[in-house]
């Protein structure tokens, strides 16, 4: 069984679906999608076929989306910011985002409700803010149970993909019964683990790290807390590929911000570079080999 995991990372989720499109045309389909935040969101996309998004051979650069015209690419900047990404002025939030707008646009990709209907089985990783404990939505049973996780098929799509992208202090949580949910990477940006718990022999991991800012650090405070996060993640999601995945990628993604909407085009040729020169990698573990 051949897991795929892809880390969150913001805006750099572009690379994974550059990554899913070369796969996709070389014929290797996972048996597993395992997505964190921005990976949740790329697994999700692949598995309810929007085959337009990765058949493409290349995302054109001539303009940037229309706040008229739904882009998948906004998809990777949580919808709510769009107000003012693409407006005459951009300042820090006043508050905290519901996320009805991110959850919206999700729909308007994603028609299909149900983990059991997707053309891949996939697993979004969330956390809930009550307890820690990470909780993971798939249609697969674990084959390795574990007490510190909890696997469940409730909710729909959307709603698992709309609480593993809530970054905690900017995007509200969002409610699936009775647990109130965060972005999955609190507790495992790139959670090999999870593959191999729900039955993967081989996994690849596609770890998107952090961006490093030395040239130009963060100048306010939702980029210091999204940097602070993500430094904190990264040496956990470190043990757990060395521990869990058969072959690590970690594209150089160079400094990308939150609002830097010019750059998806060159993070999805890059995503497409990364498959393209790992593919004799790729294909003989996809071969058992």
């Amino acid at each position: 069984m051949f897991g795929l995991v892809l880390s969150g990372g913001g805006l750099r989720g572009a690379v994974h679906v550059g990554f899913l499109s070369v796969l996709d045309n070389a014929g290797i389909k996972p048996d597993l999608i395992v997505g964190s935040s921005a990976g949740s969101i790329a697994a999700a996309l692949y598995a309810s076929d929007v085959a337009a998004i990765f058949q493409a051979e290349e995302i054109k650069t001539k303009d940037l989306p229309s706040p008229f015209k739904l882009d998948w690419r906004l998809l990777f900047v949580p919808c709510s910011l769009l107000r003012h990404i693409l407006g005459k002025f951009f300042g820090l939030p006043k508050g905290l985002f519901s996320g009805t707008h991110f959850e919206w646009a999700l729909r308007q990709f994603i028609s299909i409700e149900n983990f059991q209907h997707l053309k891949v089985p996939i697993a979004v990783v969330t956390c809930d803010i009550t307890n820690g404990m990470p909780v993971v939505f798939t249609s697969l049973r674990p084959v390795v149970n574990t007490a510190d996780i909890i696997f469940t098929s409730s909710g729909t799509v959307v709603e698992a993909v709309r609480a593993s992208s809530s970054i905690p202090g900017l995007f509200a949580p969002k409610k699936i019964g009775n647990r109130l949910l965060v972005d999955g990477g609190v507790v495992n940006n790139c959670p090999a683990d999870i593959a191999r718990y729900l039955g993967a022999t081989k996994v690849v991991a596609v770890d998107l790290g952090f961006s490093v800012k030395e040239e130009h650090p963060p100048d306010n405070a939702v980029e210091i807390l999204l940097q602070s996060t993500e430094i904190m993640g990264q040496r956990v999601s470190d043990l757990i590929t060395a521990k869990y995945a058969d072959l690590t990628l970690r594209p150089d993604t160079g400094e990308v911000s939150l609002i830097d909407l010019a750059e998806i085009p060159r993070l999805y040729k890059l995503g497409r570079r990364l498959a393209e020169d790992n593919l004799p990698a790729i294909k003989r573990l996809f071969a058992g080999k």
